[in-house]
């Protein structure tokens, strides 16, 4: 789905059964929030990171990416993690399992990194990706994402040890003439 095709807004806590709907197993809830959220996901978690987001306004969002008529297909957090504003974190990216595979996991990170420099004003915005989710990687990949900073400590999940990449992109403002 095309980025003129859907749009960002506020996450509506109206959603949240929804986005606790797309928790397949605890380790897909699992590679998705590095451990964020206690499985299972819950209502009232949402509601209380929300609660965390509001508290932190305009520092920390959690957004919803809805389509044409109105029907959440996404969901992602963003947050401020330098003091000057300059940089921005990703994270709890999410397509509908009824979207996977259609584009619009791209068309949702090209327009979260859109919103984070041209919204937010950060001049990089960065995420974290697991090795064990390799269609999350090249996504982000085909967004222009290329790794960024020090090695990551890996993170463990009921026994598997699994690699963590920091991937970003850097936005440059046009220059003046």
């Amino acid at each position: 789905m095309p980025r003129h095709l859907f749009r960002i807004e506020p996450f509506q806590i109206k959603n949240a059964k929804k986005l606790v709907s797309w928790m397949e197993s605890e380790r897909f809830q699992a590679i998705w929030c590095a451990n964020t959220f206690a499985w299972p996901l819950t209502v009232e978690a949402i509601q209380e990171m929300l609660d965390l987001c509001a508290s932190d306004a305009p520092h920390r969002q959690l957004l919803q990416v809805v389509d044409p008529s109105g029907e959440m297909v996404g969901f992602f957090g963003i947050r401020r993690i330098d003091s000057r504003g300059t940089a921005g974190h990703l994270s709890l990216v999410i397509v509908s399992p009824d979207c996977r595979g259609e584009g619009v996991g791209k068309a949702m990170v090209k327009a979260a990194l859109d919103h984070g420099f041209l919204k937010q004003g950060f001049s990089r915005v960065q995420l974290k990706v697991f090795h064990v989710n390799p269609a999350a990687h090249k996504c982000y990949e085909a967004c222009g994402m290329t790794p960024w900073g020090p090695k990551n400590a890996p993170f463990h999940f009921k026994g598997e040890r699994w690699e963590v990449t920091t991937l970003a992109k850097e936005h440059k403002a046009p220059q003046g003439k």
